[in-house]
């Protein structure tokens, strides 16, 4: 449902618009809590304590994420305000495509980084291998992770905030029922951290699908691009 803060009273507006949004935050963040429970249950209490000590990084990529993805709602929002159809088009497809490298440059530097990192955090040496394995595998997720936070900010500049609720909440499920598959099955911590990583790859190819049957700005895989005017605007924003 998208919510048009043009006419009518703002307050309830607001709310039903921001609720949604919170609760994207909040399920974005317990995702990991999924899998360090059935870590627990079907893995080890070892495991699960490895899972633990990487949950500082990850609500930071996380949180780093959901912030650099609010250049493109400010600045989509003023273009799609003003109707400037042309330059919103420019704006959705250099984000989209800005938030798919961002991803891979964070991962190719946290895969260099995650020992030094998780000396650094004081992990117990008994769980340093799992942690490792975890964060690393997690790492991969992250252009997924990435596009998805865009795509959720797109969503919120048009006005909609269900969507990537929505989107997210399948993802959740879908990461529940495989996280708990591989523990059925025994594929230990590796098998149900790459469960998680589907998970975040399905939520953002569905918010992909999405934008490119939406009426106000279709996205097209034809005209991704970076267009430097528009990443300096979102910087600033970010700023």
């Amino acid at each position: 449902m998208t919510e048009s803060f043009l006419k009518g009273p703002l307050a309830g507006r607001l709310f039903r618009f921001a609720l949604p949004v919170a609760f994207t935050i909040i399920c974005e963040q317990l995702v990991n809590g999924t899998d360090v429970f059935v870590l627990g249950k079907f893995v080890g209490p070892a495991a699960m304590a490895a899972v633990g000590n990487d949950v500082p990084v990850i609500s930071l990529l996380i949180s780093l994420l959901v912030g650099l993805s609010l250049g493109t709602n400010v600045t989509l929002a003023q273009a799609v305000g003003a109707r400037k159809e042309a330059a919103a088009r420019k704006i959705l497809h250099t984000s989209l495509l800005f938030s798919v490298l961002i991803g891979l440059v964070f991962a190719g530097i946290g895969e260099i980084i995650v020992r030094p990192l998780l000396a650094l955090l004081a992990v117990p040496p008994q769980v340093l291998a799992e942690a490792e394995l975890y964060l690393r595998i997690f790492l991969l997720a992250l252009p997924f992770l990435s596009l998805y936070n865009f795509e959720a900010a797109v969503f919120r500049a048009l006005g909609d905030s269900r969507a990537p609720l929505y989107a997210l909440l399948f993802a959740a499920a879908a990461n529940a029922v495989l996280d708990l598959a591989a523990g059925i099955l025994g594929l230990g911590l590796a098998g149900i951290i790459w469960a998680t990583v589907f998970a975040y790859a399905v939520d953002a190819a569905i918010l992909f699908g999405m934008l490119t049957r939406r009426s106000e700005i279709r996205l097209s895989r034809h005209d991704l691009s970076l267009d430097r005017q528009n990443l300096m605007n979102e910087k600033k924003d970010c700023a």
